[in-house]
């Protein structure tokens, strides 16, 4: 049986669309249309409707606190880490799904995306970024690398003795979050400890 084929007939068995007779589309074109059947009509949050944004500001604020509060009580070392808030450090701890499951510092950064990978140019070694890893917390370790590059002294410091020593902007940030990646890590197990 061709893949199309129980592609259509699993799609019949769950949604109770058929592909249609000439079995050309895909799965997911019928089950993206699905979706917009049985989606409910979006909220009117237009610019011709103000009134609406004062209700969705204070959901947005309430949601804020309410995750503000929930982080505090389950990562308070982290949320001291300079350059991470409330949002980071949960997206943190949600990707992360428990700091107990990396028997070291170098498996968290290897998961995360910030190990280095070595590259060799004839007789020059050197590193680059990973693109492998958990992207999400990439991200998150990447906005607090970008926060403190701005605002931080001893990791602008250090950005600007790379530099000096002749590494790029980039290499010098990639060194910043794999130091950054040990710093969450230590964070994170010092409020399993707590």
């Amino acid at each position: 049986m061709h893949r199309r084929d129980r592609a259509s007939r699993g799609l019949l068995a769950v949604t109770g669309v058929s592909a249609g007779p000439d079995r050309r589309c895909s799965a997911g074109t019928h089950l993206g249309s699905r979706v917009q059947q049985r989606s409910h009509p979006p909220r009117e949050a237009s610019p011709g409707n103000p009134e609406l944004a004062p209700e969705l500001t204070l959901e947005i604020n309430t949601l804020s606190e309410e995750l503000t509060s929930l982080v505090s009580q389950l990562a308070p070392s982290l949320l001291a880490v300079p350059g991470c808030g409330a949002l980071t450090a949960a997206r943190i701890l949600g990707e992360t799904a428990g700091i107990d499951r990396f028997k070291s510092k170098d498996a968290y950064a290897r998961h995360n995306g910030t190990a280095p990978l070595p590259v060799w140019s004839a007789s020059h070694a050197r590193h680059r970024l990973s693109r492998t890893g958990n992207r999400q917390l990439n991200a998150a370790i990447h906005r607090i690398a970008l926060t403190q590059a701005h605002w931080h002294p001893p990791a602008r410091a250090m950005m600007a003795r790379r530099k000096a020593s002749g590494d790029s902007g980039l290499e010098a940030l990639r060194i910043l979050k794999r130091r950054l990646s040990d710093v969450v890590y230590a964070a994170l197990q010092a409020d399993i400890i707590t």
